[in-house]
C-alpha cells in the first residue's frame, strides 16, 4: 500500500528527491495546512479567549491521542512545551540545590541533554556518571554496575539513540534496576510513533519525553512529557503552570496536581492543531503504529537487499551499525572511517538525489511513510560514489 497521497504538498516541493532524512525533520502530512489555517482563524474569531478553547478542549482531545498512543492512563498526567530542553530544565530545578546532584546517562544522548549536562558539570553544579551506548550488548552490564557504586538523582536514558539507532528497548528493565535511585527520564523521541509502545506498568515511574517534529509528523514546536504523581514540583515554570488559579491569587506559588505543574508560558499552539490533525487523519484511515511498523521493515528488508546486491565500499553490511538481533529504530546507521569521508559521501548522495544526513563519521538512512519500495531502485546509482 502506498501512503504518498498524504503527503503531496511536501513531495512536490522537492521534485526528484529520496528524501531520506525523515530522522531528522519528518515531511507533514498535508492535512496540516489547513491545521495552521485554523489556528489562525480561531486566533482571529476568539482572540484572548483562545485560551479557553485551547486548554479546555485542544490540549485534553491531544493528551488523549498521546495516552493511548502510549497504553497510560492519566491523559491529565501529560505536559507541553516547545521542545524537550524547556522540560529538561524544569526537571533539573526539581533537583536537590544543598548537594551538587548526581546524574545517570549515557555517552549517546541529544545536544538538548548532554551540552546542557556537560555546562553544568563545567560549572561544577552536578556529578554526572556516563556509560557507554555503544556496543548496545554491553550498556545493561556498565549501567547496572553505575547503578550500584552510587546513588543517583536522576537517570536520563535514550530509548534509541539518536547517532546510532541502536535500542534498549526493555524500559521495564531499566525501572527495576534503577527503582531505588531519583527521577528516571526515557528521551523517547525516536521510538515515539515509530512501534508500539506500552507504558502502562511503568507510568508511575518514569518521566517519558518526545515530541512531533519527528515520526509523529506534527513538525517542530510540540514536545510533550509524561509524568508519574511523584508530587515533585519543579522551581521553574511559567504561568500556564498557575492557569487553573489565575481568578483566586492568594500570593503562595500554588502548582496543579496533574502535569500541569511543569508548564511553561506563552506558546505559540500552531503546532498543537497541526499534531491533532495528523492523529485524526491516522485514526480516521486505520493507520496504525502496526501498519507503520509493518510498512518501515518492509523499506528497510528493500533497502538492504539492494545495498548487498551493490556492496559499495563503504555503505555496506560490514559498516552498518545494527545488527539483525537488535531491535533498530526507523532509521540505519552506517559508521565511515572518518567524519569528512562520511561528509564527502553525503555530498555524493545528493548529487543522485538521495538526501540524507550525518553524525560525525555515522551517515544515517530514514524510513518513512511517504517512501515505497520502488524509490530504493535509485541507490543502485551508489556504486559509482
Amino acid at each position: 500500500m502506498s501512503f504518498k497521497k498524504y503527503y503531496q504538498h511536501f513531495l512536490k516541493a522537492h521534485g526528484d528527491v529520496l528524501h531520506m532524512a525523515c530522522h531528522s525533520h519528518h515531511f507533514w502530512p498535508d492535512v496540516t495546512r489547513q491545521a495552521t489555517l485554523d489556528y489562525w482563524d480561531d486566533s482571529a474569531k476568539h482572540s484572548d479567549q483562545k485560551w479557553g478553547i485551547i486548554f479546555g478542549e485542544k490540549i485534553p482531545k491531544l493528551q488523549s491521542h498521546i495516552a493511548k498512543t502510549l497504553k497510560i492512563d492519566k491523559a491529565e498526567n501529560i505536559v507541553f512545551a516547545p521542545n524537550t530542553h524547556d522540560l529538561l530544565i524544569r526537571l533539573l530545578s526539581t533537583l536537590p540545590t544543598k548537594r551538587k546532584p548526581r546524574i545517570l546517562t549515557t555517552d549517546g544522548e541529544f545536544h538538548s541533554f548532554s551540552r546542557q549536562i556537560n555546562k553544568l558539570v563545567e560549572e561544577d553544579l552536578i556529578e554526572i556518571t556516563k556509560v557507554s551506548s555503544f556496543p548496545s550488548n554491553s550498556f545493561w552490564s556498565s549501567f547496572e554496575d553505575a547503578l550500584n557504586e552510587k546513588n543517583f538523582d536522576m537517570i536520563f536514558i535514550s530509548q534509541i539513540f539518536y547517532n546510532s539507532g541502536t535500542s534498549i528497548d526493555d524500559l521495564e528493565r531499566i525501572v527495576k534496576l534503577a527503582d531505588k535511585h531519583g527521577k528516571i527520564i526515557i528521551d523517547g523521541y525516536h521510538s515515539y510513533f515509530t512501534r508500539p509502545l506500552d507504558l502502562s506498568k511503568i507510568q508511575n515511574k518514569i518521566y517519558f519525553m518526545s515530541g512531533h517534529y519527528k515520526y509523529a509528523q506534527g513538525g517542530e514546536g510540540l514536545c510533550f512529557m509524561t509524568c508519574p504523581d511523584d508530587g515533585a514540583n519543579p522551581v521553574i515554570t511559567g504561568w500556564f503552570a498557575e492557569f487553573e488559579a489565575l481568578s483566586s491569587k492568594t500570593g503562595e506559588v500554588t502548582y496543579p496536581t496533574h502535569a500541569g505543574r511543569y508548564l511553561g508560558s506563552t506558546m505559540d499552539f500552531t503546532p498543537l492543531y497541526r499534531s491533532l490533525s495528523v492523529y485524526d487523519l491516522f485514526e480516521k484511515e486505520g493507520i496504525t503504529l502496526d501498519v507503520i511498523r509493518s510498512h518501515i521493515l518492509k523499506l528497510q528488508k528493500k533497502f538492504l537487499e539492494i545495498i548487498k546486491e551493490v556492496n559499495h565500499t563503504e555503505i555496506n553490511e560490514k559498516s552498518l551499525i545494527q545488527d539483525e538481533s537488535q531491535e533498530r529504530g526507523q532509521f540505519l546507521a552506517f559508521k565511515l572511517e572518518s567524519t569528512q569521508a562520511c561528509q564527502d559521501l553525503e555530498q555524493g548522495l545528493r548529487s543522485i538525489g538521495i538526501l540524507t544526513d550525518s553524525r560525525a563519521n555515522i551517515l544515517r538512512f530514514g524510513f518513512s511513510l511517504y517512501q515505497d519500495e520502488l524509490d530504493f531502485e535509485r541507490l543502485r546509482r551508489i556504486k559509482d560514489l
